[in-house]
């Protein structure tokens, strides 16, 4: 289940967020887990690792401050979708490199909350969409939020999941590459393909996913594969 925390330590501001999320979630008929936190030290606190998270954090709180719990989250290589509340018009916050957030300005929340919450709920329903391999004549179903890379070798593709399952498939990396084209994924060189979603961070040769794994990134891919790396740390 779709599952939402709000941090804050004004409460005005907390009931404002929480409605809006609500007529949000109630305009896309779509149930979720909403818990609310009074600073950062108690959401930290109380926080469980999940795969399907939206995190609305207050930039100014007293203990810990939006920045310090994205940093926390990052420490533990987390990927959470943040939006980030502030009063003040920091655009020096967008070069942060914790991803993907968004920033909303409290006096611009009740227009601007709704269409960042709507983009994270597209991403999600863009990564519960599924792949379907053929595998010694079994159809299998994948979820394209459970794939961090493909790898070609020779006349197969390996399809690297989540949970470190690899799938062994005789598929050709074009096909996969128009499939997967606007979907959160980016191919790095001619036997790679990497979701963007596991990606850390951006290397001269390489991209480090989830894991410390490194996928090569080709010279004439590389300009390309960079931008769109950079667009996901800003979704």
């Amino acid at each position: 289940m779709l599952h939402i925390s709000i941090c804050d330590d004004e409460r005005i501001a907390v009931e404002k967020m929480q409605r809006i999320v609500e007529n949000v979630l109630e305009q896309e008929h779509l149930l979720a887990k909403l818990e609310t936190f009074e600073n950062g030290e108690e959401f930290l606190q109380q926080y469980v690792i999940r795969d399907d998270e939206l995190v609305i954090l207050d930039l100014d709180m007293p203990i810990k401050n939006g920045i310090d719990v994205i940093q926390e989250l990052e420490k533990i290589q987390r990927n959470e979708v943040v939006i980030l509340v502030t009063a003040y018009d920091n655009l020096a916050l967008k070069t942060f490199s914790y991803g993907p957030f968004q920033i909303v300005r409290k006096e611009q929340m009740e227009e601007d909350l709704p269409k960042a919450i709507g983009r994270f709920l597209n991403i999600r329903k863009r990564n519960q969409e599924e792949l379907e391999f053929r595998i010694k004549g079994e159809l299998i179903h994948v979820k394209l939020e459970d794939i961090v890379y493909f790898e070609k070798y020779k006349h197969q593709v390996y399809v690297h999941l989540a949970d470190q399952t690899v799938l062994t498939v005789r598929e050709n990396m074009q096909d996969f590459e128009k499939e997967l084209a606007g979907k959160g994924f980016v191919r790095t060189h001619a036997a790679y393909i990497v979701a963007l979603r596991y990606c850390r961070k951006f290397e001269k040769n390489d991209i480090v996913l989830e894991g410390d794994v490194k996928v090569p990134v080709s010279r004439e891919r590389r300009q390309m594969a960079k931008e769109q790396f950079m667009i996901s740390r800003r979704r």
